[in-house]
């Protein structure tokens, strides 16, 4: 099973995915025109976060890969207001 959603992201961190023990992987895109980032934290930053290129970057998770990692709560914020897709993958 996939959930997706679309979020909004600006200067301030916003959850992207909640914490879910049954997600095995996701992967997170940047639709926006301007740089993102993703991390474990609400205290995600442009210097602590994972960088999302504009129009475009991505990022990955998958429990075969990371394990525990693609269960835990992301976040992200942005240089400037900016548009994620998340897609979660969920193990039945």
């Amino acid at each position: 099973m996939s959930i997706e959603h679309v979020v909004a992201i600006g200067a301030l961190p916003v959850q992207i995915m909640n914490n879910n023990p049954d997600r095995v992987g996701w992967v997170v895109f940047n639709l926006g025109a301007a740089i993102g980032y993703i991390g474990l934290t609400s205290g995600v930053t442009a210097l602590n976060g994972s960088q999302l290129a504009a129009a475009g970057g991505a990022a990955t998770a998958s429990a075969m890969d990371e394990g525990e990692y693609t269960t835990f709560e992301q976040y992200g914020m942005g240089a400037a207001a900016s548009t994620l897709y998340v897609l979660e993958f969920i193990g039945m």
